[in-house]
């Protein structure tokens, strides 16, 4: 296939992607929200254990699958019994919930290889492997669903975080697109060549660039609705930060997929790859984003 045929293939997955972002975005009903994040990872946790089976590395592939659908559940749970009454206050995922589920992890996976012999390091990476798959998948993903809820409601809007989650989404996500088009046309340094040998010192420049322009530029468009966001000169630092987070969590699924000798982690977006293809860079901008907006609610 030609560049300008998986260009061609991107744009108009990109285009049909964001068709259905703004469709969930602006039907400002909590459940939907809930139940996009936790499609999204399942789908993205099947992908990795799929990943797993293909490249024949050990995993327990269903206890992660089971106990990452149980987390999504409880967290949705709790944020849906708890909306209406919070008082136009924002909602703190309870450590209890979080603590609970990595005590699961934790004694769930070692005892899953219990259930084989020992042979070699075989079921160090079951545990091992299992253990990555919630921390980069679940876990880091979800801080998504906090930023929705975390913010206090104003004006009678009972989710007022969905538009810093659509600022994360265009900058993080804009940066991805910046550098794969920019990288295109004028790329001609290679960033890491033995890890991702399409990444470009120009593309990248011109992803941090794009990313800062959207960023401020939603901004001044949203106003008061990013209003936690403080003023410009943070804006544009912020931007900045996560658009170089972006880039390291793209960084870091082309080490998984690269170390397995796989190039997409699946094939159901043309011209994209997969759900986890697609939510590698959100894994790294959303905790730095939600811990950005609890700092700022704070001062």
């Amino acid at each position: 296939m030609s560049r300008l045929q998986t260009f061609f293939k991107r744009g108009i997955s990109t285009l049909i992607l964001w068709v259905i972002v703004v469709a969930v975005i602006v039907s400002f009903n909590p459940v939907l929200y809930l139940c996009v994040m936790t499609v999204v990872t399942l789908l993205a946790v099947y992908e990795y254990g799929m990943l797993m089976k293909k490249a024949k590395v050990y995993c327990h592939t269903k206890f992660l699958w089971v106990l990452t659908g149980a987390y999504s559940i409880a967290i949705s749970y709790f944020y849906l019994h708890h909306l209406r009454q919070s008082n136009a206050e924002g909602l703190y995922l309870p450590t209890y919930i979080e603590w609970g589920f990595w005590m699961l992890l934790m004694i769930g996976a070692p005892l899953f290889s219990l259930r084989y012999p020992v042979k070699g390091v075989k079921s160090l990476l079951a545990i091992s492997t299992t253990i990555l798959g919630f921390a980069y998948l679940p876990f880091l993903f979800h801080f998504l669903t906090r930023i929705i809820f975390v913010v206090p409601a104003q004006e009678n809007m009972e989710t007022p975080g969905i538009w810093y989650l659509v600022w994360l989404i265009v900058v993080t996500k804009f940066t991805d697109v910046g550098a794969y088009v920019v990288g295109s046309l004028c790329g001609k340094d290679k960033m890491i060549p033995h890890i991702s040998p399409g990444k470009t010192w120009q593309g990248c420049v011109g992803g941090i660039i794009i990313a800062v322009m959207l960023g401020v530029g939603l901004k001044m468009t949203l106003g008061d609705k990013l209003g936690y966001l403080g003023e410009f000169p943070w804006v544009v630092g912020l931007s900045i930060l996560l658009a170089i987070l972006a880039i390291i969590g793209d960084l870091m699924e082309s080490i998984l997929k690269r170390s397995l000798e796989i190039k997409d982690s699946g094939k159901v977006i043309p011209g994209i790859g997969g759900v986890l293809d697609l939510i590698d860079s959100l894994c790294f901008t959303a905790p730095i984003m939600y811990a950005y907006l609890l700092w700022q609610m704070n001062l």
